[in-house]
């Protein structure tokens, strides 16, 4: 048997999330010299060209789904 939860979270909690999670992000890493911030299309070509490293993957699916679930995507 499944240990299959749901949890009930408003648009406000799922923005909330995005802005923790977009901190955590280590984008500073991927610029070659300060510059602009990374668009969601620079880590979209990152993360097919599997250059993110494996804990910024994650934290890039995870937003991933929160923007499909707040209808962003």
């Amino acid at each position: 048997m499944s240990d299959l939860k749901f949890q009930r979270v408003t648009d406000e909690q799922l923005r909330e999330h995005r802005r923790v999670l977009e901190a955590k992000l280590d984008v500073a890493s991927y610029l070659g010299v300060e510059g602009e911030s990374l668009s969601y299309r620079d880590l979209y070509d990152l993360a097919n060209l599997g250059i993110l490293t494996e804990e910024d993957r994650v934290i890039y699916d995870r937003l991933l789904q929160i923007e499909f679930m707040l209808g962003e995507r």
